[in-house]
């Protein structure tokens, strides 16, 4: 405990090195780590992540929630000279901050994402939020984010696209894998019956090798996206009591927060009547992607 409290950066040697013959469960070490900074904390829940590869959703959901922390420190202004930055690219400790979490949440498998959703609540992270709300299959909310929270337009037509594409990429991969599945176990049963009566059916066989399997751009190209219908819907019916249930959460946990005033930390108050329909993206997505 004295290293600690004099030298906490090396401290956290104590249980990463690879010099330690008897490793410590890492729920000892967490414990004892949550008496001191967050700070070692966190580099040991990166360690054990990400050195040792740890999948437990625990320590997963920690280290987001900790990342959370973290960058909510450094989101004091949400537009430089009047243009939103985009999350990750600020300057300086807010940047690397954000990317670091925005980097967890859309690479990682394993955090809980309830418990993180209600941490980022209480945040001005909206596009962290969005990763989550994304990964969560919750993609109405998503579009309400991006339409009326970050005003990004353009983002929530790329988003229904994205979305559209990969699922259909995976259904299209997991139905080709079947289908060669099934070609190889029937070449399988004339082989077999090729040995028990002598016969060949080399010509057939050679048939069943070249079955076409889908080609997912093709057919990504010509399928209708139901996310269009959502995004019109939102746009003409935007979810203003959710709308201003984030905003109030997010300004109720800024107000007394390191003294900065909530209006420099949010875009919006928060007043339903911000949350106006927006008839401009809607036309434009009748106009181009309407069929």
């Amino acid at each position: 405990r004295w290293l600690f409290n004099a030298r906490p950066a090396e401290g956290i040697k104590v249980f990463t090195s690879k010099l330690r013959k008897t490793p410590i469960p890492p729920d000892k070490v967490i414990r004892f780590l949550s008496v001191y900074s967050d700070d070692s904390k966190q580099k040991y829940l990166e360690y054990i992540i990400v050195k040792e590869g740890n999948k437990n959703p625990d320590y997963h959901t920690q280290l987001a929630i900790t990342y959370i922390q973290t960058a909510e420190q450094f989101a004091t202004s949400r537009l430089a000279y009047g243009v939103r930055v985009a999350a990750g690219r600020e300057a300086g400790l807010e940047g690397k901050a954000r990317m670091r979490l925005l980097t967890l949440l859309e690479t990682s498998d394993y955090y809980e994402q309830d418990p993180v959703l209600e941490a980022l609540r209480k945040t001005v992270l909206y596009e962290e939020m969005l990763v989550v709300k994304s990964r969560k299959g919750e993609h109405k909310a998503a579009l309400d984010l991006l339409v009326y929270l970050l005003h990004d337009t353009p983002g929530a037509e790329q988003y229904c696209i994205d979305i559209h594409n990969n699922y259909n990429f995976s259904v299209i991969r997991e139905g080709n894998k079947v289908q060669e599945k099934l070609r190889l176990l029937s070449l399988k049963e004339d082989q077999m019956n090729d040995s028990t009566d002598g016969s060949t059916t080399s010509s057939s066989a050679a048939k069943k090798t070249s079955v076409p399997l889908v080609e997912p751009r093709q057919y990504i190209n010509t399928e209708p996206n139901p996310l269009y219908i959502t995004l019109l819907t939102l746009c003409y019916y935007p979810d203003k009591k959710s709308l201003k249930s984030i905003v109030e959460d997010s300004k109720s946990a800024s107000d007394n927060y390191m003294g900065i005033p909530s209006v420099d930390r949010l875009d919006v108050s928060g007043s339903e009547s911000e949350f106006e329909p927006n008839t401009t993206l809607a036309l434009h997505i009748l106009s181009t992607r309407a069929r």
